[in-house]
């Protein structure tokens, strides 16, 4: 199993956006994601059994909250 402490990510635009890739549907393995979004729509949150897109807000950091904080929750806040 790899172990890091950071890992960076960058896409660069695309010049053909419509037929670019995307990524699965994927929870974030990790502690805490920070996504500097832009203009090109793509990024979604499930919630409450659909997916929703998520508003592009000018100049914000989107802050996601990973699995590994998740468990770590659900250890510390177990039902007794």
């Amino acid at each position: 199993m790899a172990e890091y402490m950071m890992k960076i990510n960058y896409y660069p635009p695309c010049p053909r956006p419509d037929l670019a890739l995307g990524v699965p549907a994927h929870t974030d393995l990790s502690g805490i994601t920070l996504l500097v979004p832009n203009e090109v729509p793509g990024l979604q949150v499930f919630k409450d059994d659909h997916w929703f897109d998520a508003e592009y807000i000018p100049s914000a950091v989107i802050v996601h909250v990973g699995d590994q904080i998740l468990v770590c929750i659900f250890i510390i806040m177990r039902a007794s």
